[in-house]
């Protein structure tokens, strides 16, 4: 019975310990204007007087900086680069926060191993080890994707996918559209609030909605848009 109980235990800590997964991607076709609503419902100002619109769509715009920054909840399509023999420098000139992935695809079909997840590695890891093949291990450096091992002619031509996160477009106007999942909205309700609040001095009430985001922001960063760390290098 104690074993049994023993090996319960462990599968329990396994389950809990992989990551989920999880979280969708699409909006709630949302604009600025929708969530000031909500906000002026809240602070019971149906018509701007203390605070006005354009100070409601700025903070709008900082809280969908900050979700993005900590629950890197933005997604877009893969951008795709080319290989080429004795070239490990690839430039990377696209508005992004972070690369989440990077995956080599050698284009074989019959290769037992057609894709590959490259590990990311300080700059300083680069070039240690006599190797030769297909990438393993990357890392970034001035808007720039350096590789290794150095591709050589058998890798030229192949593709490396980069999935990166984006860094928001911005909300300019109450029409602008919301970006972030849907699942979001209530904490940047939240965020707009507590600044509304910290501009009427009332930073008791400030302080608790900022706490609300934060706490909502942990929540779905946990829960929801949960990533996992990636391959490590040596892997």
């Amino acid at each position: 019975m104690k074993k049994l109980l023993q090996i319960i235990s462990i599968c329990l800590f396994l389950c809990l310990s992989i990551p989920v997964f999880s979280g969708t991607i699409d909006t709630s076709s949302s604009t600025a204007a929708t969530l000031i609503t909500i906000v002026r419902a809240d602070l019971n100002e149906a018509t701007a007087s203390f605070w006005a619109d354009t100070e409601f769509t700025t903070w709008i715009d900082e809280a969908i900086t900050e979700i993005n920054n900590l629950a890197r909840c933005l997604e877009t399509t893969v951008s795709d680069v080319l290989l080429v023999a004795n070239d490990y420098d690839y430039a990377f000139a696209v508005s992004y926060l972070d690369i989440e992935s990077i995956i080599h695809d050698n284009g074989d079909t019959t290769s037992p191993q057609r894709i590959f997840s490259l590990a990311k590695a300080d700059i300083k890891d680069i070039g240690h080890e006599n190797e030769k093949g297909r990438p393993k291990i990357y890392t970034l450096w001035n808007d720039s994707i350096i590789v290794w091992p150095i591709p050589d002619s058998t890798q030229a031509g192949t593709t490396l996918h980069v999935y990166y996160i984006p860094m928001p477009s911005g909300v300019t106007a109450t029409t602008s559209p919301i970006e972030t999942p849907a699942y979001f909205d209530p904490a940047i309700v939240d965020y707009v609030k507590a600044k509304a609040y910290y501009k009427d001095n009332k930073s008791i009430l400030g302080d608790k909605f900022m706490e609300l985001f934060q706490a909502r922001i942990a929540n779905y960063t946990s829960n929801v848009v949960r990533r996992g760390d990636g391959p490590k290098l040596g892997q």
